[in-house]
């Protein structure tokens, strides 16, 4: 019995081990660029997205702060949207089977935006809370004319 329990223990140790060398030497600045990248790409051409510091969050998850959504329009920049501090995380099972799942929170100075993002066979679904929320911070609604 002794012998078996030394090599549970090993298993164990090389387990923890893969996985605190693997969180501490990912390379969080390559999947920064390409977050950004990918949005930039989504957004066009006319915008920029710029994520001030990109650092994990748990396993699943990161903390990215001084987000922007800019729009160039000439020599003028204008800030469509900014957040001090943004969390994101995947769930386990979105990583493993490829279903998108995603928890997100955003703050700024003085409102909040949580929620939820899930891909479906049928499209999204997108459900989420606001906190002292005020819509004329959003700035990509000040060319909606009524």
């Amino acid at each position: 019995m002794p012998k078996a329990l030394k090599y549970i223990g090993y298993f164990l140790l090389f387990i923890f081990s893969f996985l605190f060398f693997l969180y501490w030497t990912f390379p969080y600045d390559v999947l920064k660029d390409r977050m950004i990248n990918t949005a930039a790409q989504q957004l066009g051409s006319d915008y920029d997205v710029r994520i001030g510091d990109f650092s994990p969050s748990f396993f699943t998850g990161a903390s990215l702060k001084q987000v922007k959504i800019l729009k160039h329009e000439g020599d003028n920049v204008k800030t469509l949207w900014s957040a001090a501090k943004v969390k994101i995380r995947a769930s386990i099972g979105s990583i493993f089977f490829g279903k998108t799942n995603v928890k997100f929170s955003a703050k700024n100075q003085k409102s909040s935006i949580s929620g939820n993002f899930k891909k479906t066979d049928e499209g999204f679904n997108f459900a989420g809370s606001f906190s002292n929320f005020n819509i004329g911070d959003l700035g990509f609604l000040d060319n909606v004319k009524l």
